[in-house]
């Protein structure tokens, strides 16, 4: 009966003991905070706040991220996320932060960061912020860079095929990755959209849609057949290609069955099918094959192509490695059949 009577007791005191441990923070989890250093000080006004962020990410403008001290890292990372949030689960490292204009002239910030893959199979991702030169989000976007692909370079430069800056990304194939050697990225109005995908030998290849995991770069939804035929005709030539990109990319066939994989929405397939039949769109495909422009010539004369994504993509291993297929089915459909790459 004793050792009944002593439970509240002892139970009472645990309770008093526990929470004094509590309140002195000695069992508090580790969690970081959004704005809590020298840097970034905490008992600062959300306001004043962002714009010391900014202004620390505007010191790293063009700078080599690479080859960042410690410290330097970490106060770039604070303040990345004290701008735009804690992000996903996955790793996002900083990769580049620089200046890039649209079709108007108008300068936007852009800030790049990398999802890495880490396991094979799987994506490598970007993760793409616009800001304006106050350090207000423009748009955000994440998408994927690569399916067994990883990233070896990025950078901002000039092409004349697109009159104005662009973000060049180089990679290389890991096992049974596709040969992609470069995208290419313009910031059209104020998002950064694919405008060109190369292979190592340089010529252009066509952008999978019909899987998600074979697409490069943000996956534009929600326009008309109506809008797509305005994109086509727009006199900003990053807004052409891009367009191309889309209207010359492998889609899913509306009429076959709906695979047992993920697979590109039918909606979208459909409206694919249906913006590649309307007669403006086919004359405007043929004035783009007679363009002086190299990219811009090329992409028509793949759009005026039709080539459907069948699912069952062969890549070229490396010569040690045996042959292996993307989504475990038979065979891809395009003018020629089943075929390698």
């Amino acid at each position: 009966m004793k050792s009944f009577a002593l439970r509240p007791a002892v139970a009472l005191l645990t309770f008093i003991i526990g929470v004094s441990i509590a309140s002195s923070g000695l069992l508090r989890p580790n969690v970081p905070r959004a704005i809590g250093d020298p840097a970034l000080p905490q008992n600062q006004e959300p306001q004043s706040a962002s714009v010391l962020a900014w202004r620390i990410l505007l010191s790293f403008e063009n700078r080599d991220f690479a080859g960042l001290e410690q410290e330097s890292e970490n106060k770039l990372k604070r303040a990345i996320r004290a701008l735009v949030g804690p992000g996903d689960s996955w790793p996002l490292i900083p990769r580049l932060f620089t200046k890039m204009p649209n079709a108007e002239g108008r300068i936007s910030y852009v800030l790049i960061e990398e999802s890495p893959a880490v396991v094979i199979p799987g994506e490598t991702g970007l993760s793409v912020h616009v800001f304006s030169p106050e350090g207000r989000i423009l748009s955000s976007s994440a998408f994927s860079s690569g399916w067994r692909i990883f990233l070896t370079g990025m950078k901002v430069k000039y092409m004349p095929e697109v009159g104005r800056e662009v973000l060049e990304v180089s990679s290389q194939p890991s096992l049974n990755g596709r040969d992609v050697a470069k995208e290419y990225y313009a910031l059209i109005g104020e998002k950064l959209l694919l405008v060109r995908l190369e292979d190592s030998a340089g010529r252009l290849i066509r952008n999978y849609y019909g899987a998600p995991n074979h697409t490069f770069g943000p996956t534009i939804t929600g326009r008309t057949a109506a809008e797509w035929e305005l994109a086509l005709e727009s006199l900003d030539e990053a807004e052409v290609l891009a367009a191309l990109v889309w209207v010359g990319g492998e889609h899913w066939d509306p009429r076959e069955h709906s695979p047992d994989y993920k697979h590109e929405e039918m909606s979208e397939a459909r409206l694919a099918d249906e913006v590649r039949s309307l007669d403006g769109v086919k004359a405007r495909l043929g004035e783009l094959v007679r363009s002086e422009n190299a990219w811009v010539r090329g992409a028509a004369e793949s759009a005026a192509e039709v080539e459907y994504y069948g699912g069952g993509i062969i890549f070229i291993p490396a010569p040690s490695a045996p042959p292996a297929r993307a989504n475990n089915s038979p065979g891809r459909r395009g003018r020629g059949g089943a075929f390698s790459r």
